[in-house]
């Protein structure tokens, strides 16, 4: 009997250590060869997937970065977390949720793509989770979405629906709000503040956002700011603002407990 005739128990008995490479090409030779060697191709996937945390290397960090919500729904249902973390790079080798990736993905940025981080919410993602500095994926989607970045109103609606904490604080003390004021993210600011963040609250340094505003001389941050009440009273515009570091650099020096 050829090796493609034999039972499935038999097969799954010969293949049950058999590397992922191998069982790709299996599942690749024919449509019986990939119903009962796909299962085993993903579970080791989300196996790796679970034990490499570095983000080049990681299937489900490939997967978001390449727009394959397939991929990385199979993962999640042969066994993956969906809070699992990675490190890289692109976010100062400190630690980020695949929630995070999400949100920074440049593809999906740039596509306005917001399933996959939808995908991971659906699956249990929790959606305060925190990165390496603490900050939450809606303090990466208020800062991504300045700085002539694609917009991310589509990722930060998404995930205040959700539940996400508007006032959470990262590491510096830095509120999404914060961080939108700092990235000159306009229509995030407009957001948050719809969403009743605190407009009051302080960072490490001090600076609450209409501080940041004025003195950094944004005014379409200061005027929605002051329409909804903001404190301006004292402020006055200064170049001499001290520097705060933005999301990517608090990361490389600044560490918390993930959850």
């Amino acid at each position: 009997m050829s090796f493609d005739k034999l039972p499935p128990e038999i097969l799954f008995e010969i293949t049950k250590d058999t590397q992922i490479p191998v069982l790709a090409t299996l599942c690749a030779t024919c449509h019986r060869f990939r119903d009962i060697f796909e299962p085993m191709l993903y579970a080791q996937g989300a196996k790796l997937a679970s034990s490499l945390v570095d983000h080049s290397c990681n299937p489900a960090a490939w997967a978001i970065d390449n727009v394959q919500p397939t991929t990385l729904k199979k993962l999640l249902a042969s066994g993956l977390s969906p809070n699992m973390q990675v490190v890289g790079p692109r976010h100062g080798w400190s630690s980020a949720s695949l929630l995070h990736l999400s949100v920074e993905s440049p593809k999906l940025r740039h596509s306005a793509n917001t399933s996959i981080t939808k995908l991971l919410l659906d699956h249990g993602a929790r959606v305060d989770i925190k990165d390496g500095s603490c900050a939450t994926p809606l303090h990466w989607a208020a800062f991504y979405g300045g700085l002539g970045e694609p917009e991310t109103a589509p990722w930060m609606h998404l995930l205040l629906n959700y539940g996400a904490d508007v006032n959470a604080e990262d590491r510096a003390g830095f509120t999404p709000l914060h961080t939108a004021t700092m990235a000159r993210n306009t229509l995030g600011v407009q957001i948050l503040v719809y969403h009743k963040a605190n407009k009051e609250v302080t960072n490490m340094w001090g600076h609450t956002p209409m501080l940041m505003a004025t003195k950094s001389k944004y005014a379409a941050g200061k005027k929605i700011l002051h329409e909804a009440g903001a404190i301006s009273a004292g402020i006055e515009e200064d170049s001499n603002l001290t520097p705060t570091p933005t999301p990517a650099s608090r990361r490389t020096r600044r560490y918390c407990v993930v959850s």
